[in-house]
């Protein structure tokens, strides 16, 4: 994901952001279930 971002111009960073974001998300729902 990051080295996509990385090659998109800024013009696309409002995407990336809602890319992040979600990724973000995903990551704390896991570790909550882990819990």
């Amino acid at each position: 994901m990051y080295l996509k971002d990385m090659s998109i111009s800024s013009a696309s960073e409002f995407d990336s952001d809602i890319e992040n974001v979600i990724f973000y998300v995903a990551i704390v729902e896991h570790i909550k279930q882990v819990k």
